[in-house]
C-alpha cells in the first residue's frame, strides 16, 4: 500500500473544518498537524514582561510538526491525495 494523503487516517475534510467548501478540488485537510498557538504556552519567571519564553505543552511535546499564521487566528495543513509523511497511519477499513 502507497503511505501517501488518500490512504491516510488523518487526510480529509473536516465536518466543521472553517473553510471547507473552499478547497481546489483534489486538496484535503491534515489533522494530523495541530496549530502551533494550540500547542504552546509562554511559561513566566520572575519578570512577566522581560523573563518569559514559549514552551510546548506536555500533551503536544510529541508533536512532529505544527502550523501558524501571522495572525494565530487560523492555519491548516493542506495537501494533495498523493503527498505522503512518516506520520502516515493506515485508514480504519
Amino acid at each position: 500500500m502507497n503511505k501517501n494523503c488518500k490512504n491516510c487516517k488523518f487526510w480529509g475534510n473536516e465536518q466543521d473544518a472553517l473553510y471547507a467548501d473552499n478547497l481546489v478540488q483534489g486538496f484535503e485537510y491534515c489533522r494530523k498537524v495541530g496549530q502551533y498557538w494550540v500547542a504552546t504556552t509562554w511559561k513566566y519567571r520572575d519578570d512577566p514582561v522581560r523573563d518569559a519564553e514559549l514552551a510546548i505543552d506536555d500533551e503536544h511535546k510529541n508533536e512532529k510538526a505544527f502550523v501558524q499564521d501571522g495572525s494565530d487566528y487560523s492555519a491548516d495543513f493542506i495537501t494533495r491525495h498523493d503527498f505522503c509523511c512518516n506520520q502516515w497511519e493506515q485508514k480504519d477499513r
